[in-house]
């Protein structure tokens, strides 16, 4: 919400990640960069979308403080989460979960 989206530029590393995403059939059609250095020094990515998008997005400490095999391997570990639906299942267990705590 207060972070700055752009487009990622550096077409060094924005095309092996979309390369990744085709071959795991992930949705995406380009690759954002977000300014959270002026929040924080994590390093940082997200992969999220719903309903066949999907936005693939990677934090400036990420591209400031890794190699390139590094954000390949970030950008690798986001893009599991996104094929294998792991927010659907977050929210389905959650969900059982608040079910059965408000039933007891």
């Amino acid at each position: 919400m207060f972070n700055t989206y752009t487009a990622l530029s550096d077409e060094k590393v924005k095309q092996p990640i979309l390369s990744m995403a085709r071959a795991n059939g992930v949705p995406a059609d380009n690759v954002y960069q977000f300014d959270a250095s002026k929040q924080s020094n994590r390093i940082s990515a997200n992969v999220s979308g719903i309903f066949g998008s999907a936005a693939v997005r990677l934090n400036d400490n990420l591209l400031k403080r890794t190699s390139q095999p590094e954000i390949e391997a970030v950008m690798g570990h986001e893009l599991g989460h996104y094929v294998l639906n792991h927010v659907y299942h977050f929210l389905l267990t959650f969900g059982v979960l608040l079910v059965v705590v408000l039933l007891l």
